[in-house]
């Protein structure tokens, strides 16, 4: 399962929506039987979304880079509960 859009906000009061979030998305693919989730993201500038998404149990797989912007895709694997 792909996670093809997750945009958050940086305002305060959202805090901890984008890890709601996934939770959903692990739990939906968990009910599906599906044990990968994998996103992709912008992997330039300091880091931080790519290092959002390890705090969230992503590990990198492949990097790549479209017309200089360097992207990176993450996966994780999830325990099938269906």
């Amino acid at each position: 399962m792909y996670v093809r859009i997750l945009i958050g906000s940086r305002e305060p009061r959202a805090r901890g929506v984008g890890r709601a979030l996934l939770a959903f998305a692990d739990v939906e693919a968990g009910r599906a039987g599906i044990e990968r989730l994998r996103v992709d993201c912008y992997a330039g500038g300091t880091g931080a979304l790519v290092g959002f998404y390890e705090s969230c149990g992503y590990e990198r797989t492949v990097g790549f880079d479209i017309d200089g912007w360097p992207g990176q895709v993450l996966e994780r694997r999830l325990a099938a509960t269906a």
